[in-house]
């Protein structure tokens, strides 16, 4: 989950970066809803990637810039496109509870069973930080509770870890199993 973490900081701004004031992604993750209406309305690549394949849409559904998502996704965004590690949008949406973002993300396609490469999915996410109202957004969606990570852990037993126990009796609800 450090890997997860580092990047949900990352495009959260908390990591320090440089800023560049003609970046899309920048724009996003600042949330500038202005900056980035005039990049979009100067036909940049709304799909551009940085150099670990982060985009726009990444920035601002982890940031919890609904308003820009929605532009992003207006403008057909790319909703799963992945990192270099196999992150989407979704997981940024997921990892910081916004569950409105990830009904937006759902809403356009975006893969509710999409895993990283250590086999993590945004529910495992949603479940280990206690985000009931997105994990329940996201098992509506389809997603599996039932896959495991690379640790062999599902976001059930991810939940219990936590000590999260209204996600716990949500999953099992669902039929979720240890």
């Amino acid at each position: 989950m450090e890997k997860i973490s580092h990047w949900l900081r990352r495009l959260s701004g908390e990591v320090s970066l440089t800023y560049d004031p003609d970046s899309l992604l920048d724009a996003a993750m600042l949330g500038s809803v202005s900056k980035v209406r005039s990049l979009i309305e100067s036909d940049v690549d709304i799909n551009h990637k940085d150099e670990e394949n982060a985009t726009a849409l990444m920035a601002a559904s982890t940031k919890g810039h609904a308003k820009i998502v929605n532009m992003l996704l207006e403008r057909g965004a790319d909703v799963n496109v992945t990192t270099i590690q196999g992150f989407t949008a979704l997981f940024g949406a997921s990892g910081k509870g916004n569950a409105e973002i990830v009904g937006l993300l759902l809403g356009k396609g975006a893969d509710a069973n999409i895993s990283e490469q250590h086999g993590i999915t945004p529910l495992m996410i949603a479940a280990f930080y206690g985000y009931s109202e997105v994990v329940e957004s996201l098992v509506h969606a389809g997603a599996n509770p039932d896959l495991k990570n690379d640790d062999g852990f599902t976001a059930l037993e991810l939940a219990k870890s936590q000590g999260h126990s209204k996600v716990v009796r949500l999953l099992e609800s669902h039929g979720a199993r240890s």
